[in-house]
């Protein structure tokens, strides 16, 4: 029996409902709207982030490049100082061997001239004593032909002439 009395009215219980339906609608689109707004200020923020970003890569980019120019610079270098401690290092070898070779060259000789290349020496030299020659050409040359150090392959005479003195013109050519 108590359960057939309807103490609220059809009208207000239908007005409860709406106002339930509107809350809930309303709370549903503050969500949405608050999702929507801090949505919108994170992508701001990595749109943000992301200028910053593309700034520093390029800078990175250029200072990148700055280095690799700087890098093919010491290259250049480093290649023109291996050349030229080649050339050095042959150019006190030449000294060397042709020091040697004038060490072997008796007193009585004048030295006229030295011409010296990449692997051969040339020595011209002068006397007015024949038998200065003599000497040279029959025990000098030939224990200096004889010499290791020196890396010897032959001893050319590319010429003989009179020109008041005796002048001879020799031709060291090294192994190399």
């Amino acid at each position: 029996m108590n359960n057939d009395i309807n103490l609220i009215n059809q009208r207000e219980q239908q007005a409860d409902i709406y106002k339930r339906m509107f809350l809930a609608t309303a709370l549903l689109f503050g969500v949405i709207f608050a999702l929507a707004l801090i949505l919108t200020l994170y992508s701001l923020f990595l749109k943000a982030r992301e200028a910053s970003l593309s700034e520093d890569v390029v800078s990175a980019r250029t200072r990148i490049a700055g280095y690799g120019e700087v890098k093919q610079k010491i290259l250049i270098v480093s290649e023109r100082v291996d050349s030229a401690r080649n050339i050095i290092s042959k150019r006190n070898s030449l000294e060397t061997k042709t020091s040697q070779i004038l060490a072997k060259i008796p007193d009585i000789f004048s030295v006229d001239a030295i011409k010296a290349e990449s692997d051969v020496v040339t020595v011209e030299l002068g006397s007015s004593n024949l038998l200065a020659f003599d000497d040279l050409l029959e025990t000098r040359l030939p224990a200096l032909a004889k010499d290791e150090s020196l890396n010897l392959k032959r001893i050319e005479s590319s010429s003989f002439t009179r020109s008041g003195n005796y002048q001879l013109t020799l031709a060291f050519y090294f192994n190399i």
